[in-house]
């Protein structure tokens, strides 16, 4: 691992002022001519290795307090965003960003905020479906997206969702459920070999719906439809409580809700979290159970946060060719890198290699926090999906990995079986 630079002028000013003394007779109890030394306290050299020992033995002070932890950081995430593709033919050099993380931290971090901003305008871009995108945010009805960005747990939704699909055994058969609420809402529900995936007109309040569309396809994009057409004030008042950043736009926010409240009812909270527990945890079994694909299932782990009722703290991510994105829990404490391998579940990528199975991994971040990740191939799970190949990650503190089904046969307490991953 490439050991970062160390710019620490300032610091070293606060020093020889503090020990009295001039740059002359400084540079001298460490070693180095008057120049190099100024050179140093005036950010223009990095602290030598040589320099470091000499402070350390002169001036009691460890060269590594002089390295910032935020510089560090600062300095990752920079080379995380730089593994964006569109980025990839203008990347600078290490050297170059190490420059930049110590000497115009301020530059750093508002090319990081930019960043964030337009890959955050551009994810919610791909959720919408690509034959309307110009013209009406209408999503595609793939459930294979986020249901919200942040991967959050909204309390008054996720509870009308739970309480639609439990209202008279409506979880028995949701997709009949939802139908019926359309039905009762004036929602005409028409199944068409010509539409590409779905349209919702709402001048005639249709939803057409391909025909051959995959049974969780139909189902979440039904369950969309309904959150839309029947709680219209529900969603505008959690609306209103999550204020939208500048430049966001609302009705995609809504669409974002509508999503969750699909997720929510697709799998009510109480009974998915008893059966997850009961399974340990196992993919296959909840979504067979409940009607979803396993990228969904796995979703709605990572979202299972109750006050009173929380599930594993689990983080999930997906990757799609290069490009990654994070959905995680909030009580899972990981940095996952947007792009490229330097994230702590790299080996997402391998799940490619075998598609339609299961492969775990044991990793630990350089802070000593150790995860166990299950990892799987989801290409299948799309209908009339592009040709990007997509995997998925699921994974924990190896605290809570005995409540897996996948831990079964794996020895947690091996120093040596965790890869060392770093972190942005």
């Amino acid at each position: 691992m490439v050991t970062p630079k160390i710019y620490a002028g300032p610091r070293l000013r606060v020093l020889r002022d503090q020990s009295q003394m001039t740059q002359k007779d400084f540079a001298a109890r460490l070693g180095v001519s008057l120049p190099y030394f100024n050179q140093m306290e005036n950010n223009n050299r990095p602290i030598s290795r040589a320099v470091g020992r000499a402070l350390r033995v002169e001036f009691g002070l460890d060269v590594a307090a002089l390295g910032s932890q935020a510089q560090t950081s600062l300095l990752n995430k920079l080379r995380a965003l730089l593994a964006d593709p569109v980025l990839e033919d203008t990347a600078p050099t290490l050297a170059e960003l190490e420059l930049l993380a110590a000497k115009a931290p301020a530059l750093a971090k508002a090319f990081i905020a930019m960043h964030s901003t337009y890959r955050a305008q551009a994810d919610l871009v791909e959720t919408l479906n690509p034959d309307r995108r110009r013209n009406d945010p209408v999503l595609s009805g793939e459930a294979s997206h986020d249901p919200l960005a942040d991967g959050g747990y909204i309390d008054p939704l996720d509870r009308a969702a739970e309480d639609f699909a439990t209202a008279k055994g409506g979880f028995l058969n949701i997709r009949l459920a939802a139908l019926a609420a359309l039905a009762n809402a004036q929602v005409m529900v028409r199944f068409e070999e010509c539409v590409p995936r779905q349209a919702y007109d709402p001048g005639t309040r249709t939803l057409r719906l391909h025909l051959g569309a995959g049974a969780e396809t139909t189902t979440f994009t039904l369950l969309t439809q309904v959150a839309l057409g029947t709680q219209q004030d529900l969603l505008q008042t959690v609306l209103d409580r999550r204020a939208l950043a500048a430049g966001d736009d609302e009705q995609i926010a809504q669409i974002g809700l509508a999503r969750y409240f699909a997720v929510a009812a697709l799998m009510p909270y109480t009974k998915f979290r008893e059966a997850a527990r009961t399974c340990r945890y196992d993919l296959d079994v909840l979504a067979r159970q409940f009607g979803a694909s396993i990228e969904l299932v796995a979703q709605r782990l990572s979202m299972l946060r109750r006050p009173g009722a929380k599930g594993v703290p689990f983080f999930f991510m997906r990757a799609q060719g290069a490009h990654t994105r994070s959905n995680r829990h909030k009580g899972a404490p990981l940095q996952i890198a947007g792009f490229g391998l330097g994230c702590p579940v790299w080996d997402i990528h391998r799940a490619f290699e075998i598609p339609g199975h299961f492969s775990r991994q044991l990793s630990e971040t350089p802070e000593g926090t150790r995860y166990f990740t299950v990892l799987r191939d989801v290409s299948g799970d799309r209908r009339n999906a592009a040709s990007l190949r997509r995997a998925i990650a699921l994974g924990c503190d190896v605290r809570h990995a005995p409540a897996l089904i996948y831990a079964d046969g794996f020895d947690l307490t091996q120093v040596r079986a965790f890869e060392p991953i770093p972190t942005p």
